[in-house]
Formats: structure tokens, C-alpha cells, sequence
């Protein structure tokens, strides 16, 4: 089966009023296929005649027949819905509606009578659903027009007044402010808090190789070196490599279990992605946020 969609019928009187009315809704067979139909016990009539809708025809292309009436003759009124009918695509495709009403349609007088020269062609039938509009998202306000979120730039620690914390012509955003600072290669600034006009970043870690959590050497790159130099480090051992940098060593925040400095949380972490198993390293060191 194929998508459905409903439409309303919706019936005119033309300034004249009215006892009751009888309204078939004709369509095109083989593009459309009605698969229900409900009548609208809505004002100006009081109550629907019998069990529904008569019939379903899809072969004649037919919904016969919405039915209505009241004790005594209703004044004219504005346009109003009789009922609904569900469609969906036939097998030849398409969704247009031929015809508005078949034989016999009518609106009745105070007598029952129909009623002449009313113009059933006032009565329209829309067969292209309404789509539900999709509610735009409310912006983030960025007082600085940077890029980057008032709210993320307070729990970052920029400056969410300066669109350039650290001043090295990166804006800290991915947006560009005129005569201030531009977009970087990626984006943001890679490292915002760390003055780094070059933006060069040797791996695939979102950090810039000025900050980069976890390059405890400074070569760029996070690797097995690096994780023995932690774990070096959080034992008490000398370490002698001139470029090594404790500032780089935290990798796990606290709310996910780590401490304030370099600890065995943290080896175990640079231990486990220098060897490619399953675990993220966190941009919290001094040298990212310092």
C-alpha cells in the first residue's frame, strides 16, 4: 500500500440556507484509491443520516455519499467540512481529483428540495496534504558572532566577548569576523587557548599539535612513546627526554573518573588508543586549557 493522505470535503452554500445536504465526491479511478471515508457531524447540522458514508466505489471513482441535516432551515454559513476521505495512490499513479461530486449530488431547501443554481464547483476538495512545518531551531546566542556558542565558549574558557582569545588571527569559531580574525583550515581554532597562527595538526585528533592532549613528547602525534612516558612518569621514574611535557598527560576528565594531574587513569588511556583499542582521549590537559 502505498503513502495515504486525507483530505477534507468541504461544502459551500452560496448564501442560501439550508435543511440538509447530500454530497458525493467523485475522483479519478486507477490514480487514486479511497480506502476511508467519515462523515463531519459539525455545525450548522445537528446530526449525520445513517451509519456514515453510503459507499466506496474505486472503480467508478466514487465516494457516495456524505449526508447531513437539521430540525429546521440554517442560515447561510461559510465554507465548512462534511467529511473526510483517506486516499492513496492507485496503481496507475498520480493524485488529482477529476470531478468534485457524482449524480445526485445536492443541497436541500427547508422543504428537502434541492436547492437550484447552487454551484457544487464551490465545493473544493484539496488533495495535497498540508506538511507539518518543521519548527526552526532558536539560535544559540554568540555575543561575539565568532561561531562558537556563548554556553560552549564559557564551558571551553574563551572569551565568549572575544571572537580571538588567544589572538593569533583564528577566530575561536568557525565564523569570520571582519578586521579581526578569520576560519581555520578545519574550522575553529584548534587550539583557542594556545597561540597557534600555523593551525598545523599532524593527526587525526581535533586538537592542533600546540595543545594536543596526550602528545606528551611534542611530535604531533600520540603513540605508544607517549604512553610509556606516562607511564614512566605516574611511577616515580626520571624521565630524561628533554621534550617531555606533563602538561599534555591528562586525557580523562574527572567526571569520567580521571584526577587533577597526570595519573595511571591516564597511562591506561594513552596505553589503549596508542594500540588502536577503543577509548577517546579528552582535550582536559593544562596544555589545551591552560
Amino acid at each position: 500500500m502505498g503513502e495515504t493522505f486525507s483530505v477534507d470535503v468541504v461544502l459551500d452554500l452560496g448564501g442560501n440556507s439550508s435543511t440538509g445536504h447530500e454530497v458525493s465526491v467523485s475522483f479519478s479511478p486507477g490514480l487514486l484509491v479511497a480506502d476511508t471515508a467519515s462523515e463531519s457531524g459539525v455545525p450548522p447540522y445537528a446530526f449525520n443520516l445513517g451509519d456514515g458514508v453510503r459507499a466506496i466505489d474505486n472503480t467508478e471513482g466514487v465516494v457516495d455519499q456524505f449526508e447531513a441535516a437539521a430540525f429546521a432551515s440554517i442560515a447561510p454559513w461559510a465554507p465548512f467540512v462534511v467529511g473526510q476521505i483517506t486516499f492513496r495512490a492507485g496503481d496507475a499513479g498520480g493524485a488529482a481529483i477529476r470531478g468534485f461530486f457524482g449524480p445526485g449530488a445536492a443541497v436541500l431547501d427547508g422543504n428537502f428540495d434541492p436547492i437550484a443554481g447552487v454551484a457544487f464547483e464551490s465545493v473544493s476538495v484539496d488533495v495535497i496534504p498540508t506538511p507539518t512545518p518543521t519548527p526552526s531551531a532558536t539560535p544559540r546566542p554568540d555575543a561575539d558572532r565568532d561561531g562558537l556558542p556563548d554556553a560552549d565558549e564559557l564551558a571551553l574558557g574563551t572569551d565568549p566577548l572575544d571572537p580571538d582569545t588567544d589572538d593569533d588571527g583564528i577566530c575561536d569559531g568557525d565564523a569570520t569576523v571582519a578586521n579581526v580574525c578569520g576560519a581555520g583550515p578545519e574550522g575553529g581554532d584548534n587550539c583557542p587557548l594556545i597561540s597557534n597562527t600555523g593551525q598545523s595538526n599532524s593527526d587525526s585528533l581535533s586538537a592542533g599539535d600546540a595543545c594536543q592532549c596526550g602528545d606528551l613528547n611534542n611530535d604531533g602525534v600520540v603513540d605508544l612513546t607517549d604512553a610509556l612516558l606516562a607511564s614512566q612518569y605516574v611511577v616515580g621514574r626520571t624521565i630524561e627526554n628533554p621534550s617531555f611535557d606533563v602538561a599534555r598527560c591528562k586525557v580523562i576528565d574527572e567526571t569520567d573518573g580521571g584526577e587533577n594531574d597526570c595519573t595511571v587513569a591516564d597511562a591506561y588511556v594513552l596505553d589503549r588508543f596508542s594500540r588502536g583499542l577503543p577509548i577517546a582521549i579528552e582535550n582536559v590537559c593544562a596544555a589545551y586549557s591552560p
